[in-house]
């Protein structure tokens, strides 16, 4: 490593001036470390008159439900929900969504809230698997 005094400093290593490409000591050229300004859009063909089609993981026409509770997952499609304990907080927590939806959740657990009386039922779908014959 080599020590250059300019003006009062030590410099190690080589000094770089502005508009100048950098030159090892043995004369070659250094590469720049800085990207190219040359960025390719990750939004696919701009110029494509088809209409883009959004990511879904899975298929919807694919899926098949083993029981018909299955497709409806909202609280009201349980079975005993009407006089549940999560009744209440279910009216007004699923109204509201995203910064709303902790605004409402903390504001519910201050003590203020009673809920209705705790269903120790369970609502659950039992599957059959081809293990289990």
């Amino acid at each position: 490593m080599s020590v250059e005094e300019v003006e009062g400093y030590h410099y190690y290593g080589s000094i770089k001036k502005l508009g100048e490409t950098p030159v090892k000591e043995n004369g070659n050229v250094e590469q720049s470390e800085t990207k190219s300004t040359d960025k390719k859009s990750g939004k696919g063909l701009s110029n494509s008159k088809e209409p883009k089609k959004p990511f879904q993981r899975v298929n919807v026409e694919e899926v098949v439900f083993t029981d018909d509770r299955l497709k409806d997952n909202s609280y009201w499609a349980k079975g005993g929900a009407d006089s549940g304990y999560g009744a209440k907080a279910q009216e007004v927590l699923g109204q509201v969504r995203g910064r709303g939806f902790r605004h409402e959740k903390t504001k519910k657990k201050r003590g203020s809230y009673r809920g209705g009386e705790i269903d120790l039922q369970s609502h659950s779908v039992k599957f059959e698997y081809s293990d289990d014959e």
